[in-house]
């Protein structure tokens, strides 16, 4: 407490001795330094990024000279393969769907290898998942960075697979025939098993808490976040996009993870893979940022239903490129004015028509629809 006050007393004491042109070269520095971390974070997180994709590219060749097509995972999809690279487990949340292939001599041994396969599916969390993660773990050594460790023990499908999906699975591995292809002389075993009408529904509800709670907090509707993590995600706790974006919300490190650690800390940190893959950590900093685009870059759209809209689209493109859908140009205030003289449904048939990009116009109508089916939900 002491050297609190201390502290505090010597920065106020130079403060007040500071002329005033002292106190702007003073102010000046400070910035500077600023500028110079943040442009030094950006500098690395670019490196990040190509080193990524390298890691990504070099792991998918691997994978080719066994498997006809590479998969890996993404933002709907977890895939994890093993060290020999003769066996994968695949979880498409998109689709609804486990597929269990292994590499394997014939179908009495690939039934036996897929069954163990589908053991150590039901054991797989984010824990595994982040440790087994072959992209993620090259990119940091490469970096030089440290792969800090996930706790988290919340299952990767688990947890949505009722005792009844679970055996039908076993029987399907043990008594049905097993679809085989052959690629470079080997035989590939595949069983795909649809899941249930309930499971996405099931994984939603797994976050209930975190969404509440954080939708209270940042007074933004918890049917917005369940839409947005659902379009994001399918609720893949490990989804990973290109970019590369991490976790349920799809957070960019350098972007909104900036400006939601700011907002929420009032600190500029670059948020790890490791931050971003923990389901609350995750929900935290989405909502966050969610708030700060309707609540800060919108503020002043009057309508509240054109600027839900323009936050959807905001959130999946950036507020420069719905500001293009009405003015043609990154010209916020303009763009804003013009809102404000236009209804609601002309704002979002506006955008259904004019955003630069087919991606944010379909990300706008799955948002939207969505956050009407998880409303009734909720009621």
């Amino acid at each position: 407490m002491k050297s609190f006050l201390y502290i505090t007393v010597l920065y106020l004491f130079i403060l007040n001795n500071l002329s005033a042109n002292d106190y702007k070269n003073w102010a000046k520095a400070q910035n500077e330094s600023y500028k110079t971390y943040t442009k030094k974070d950006k500098k690395d997180f670019a490196k990040y990024k190509k080193i990524y994709a390298d890691v990504t590219n070099n792991y998918k060749k691997k994978i080719k000279k066994k498997w006809l097509k590479p998969e890996v995972s993404d933002t709907h999809k977890w895939v994890e393969y093993n060290k020999q690279l003769s066996s994968r487990k695949i979880v498409d949340f998109n689709k609804e769907e486990i597929k269990l292939e292994v590499i394997a001599d014939n179908q009495k041994d690939a039934r036996k290898r897929l069954e163990q396969l589908f053991k150590k599916l039901l054991k797989d969390d984010l824990k595994s998942a982040y440790a087994n993660d072959v992209i993620g773990v090259q990119a940091n050594k490469k970096l030089g960075i440290k792969y800090q460790k996930i706790e988290n023990t919340q299952s990767i499908v688990a947890d949505i697979l009722t005792k009844e999906n679970k055996q039908d699975i076993v029987n399907k591995i043990k008594k049905l025939p097993i679809k085989s292809n052959s690629y470079k002389g080997k035989l590939i075993y595949s069983v795909a098993y649809k899941l249930p009408s309930s499971a996405i529904l099931k994984k939603a509800l797994l976050y209930k808490k975190s969404i509440k709670n954080n939708a209270d907090k940042e007074k933004i509707p918890e049917a917005l976040i369940y839409a947005v993590i659902h379009s994001e995600s399918s609720f893949n706790p490990m989804a990973r996009s290109r970019i590369p974006a991490f976790g349920l919300m799809q957070i960019v490190p350098t972007s909104a993870g900036v400006d939601s650690y700011f907002y929420l800390y009032k600190k500029k940190k670059i948020l790890s893979s490791s931050y971003l893959y923990k389901p609350k950590k995750n929900i935290l900093i989405g909502t966050a940022y969610l708030h700060i685009v309707y609540y800060n870059y919108l503020k002043n759209i009057k309508n509240e239903q054109s600027r839900l809209y323009c936050t959807i689209a905001s959130y999946n493109t950036g507020w420069g490129n719905v500001a293009k859908a009405f003015v043609g140009a990154n010209d916020k205030k303009r763009a804003t004015a013009l809102i404000n003289k236009m209804d609601e449904k002309a704002v979002y048939n506006r955008l259904i028509n004019y955003l630069p990009y087919d991606e944010t116009k379909r990300y706008l109508k799955k948002v939207y629809k969505r956050m009407q089916m998880y409303q009734k939900i909720i009621n």
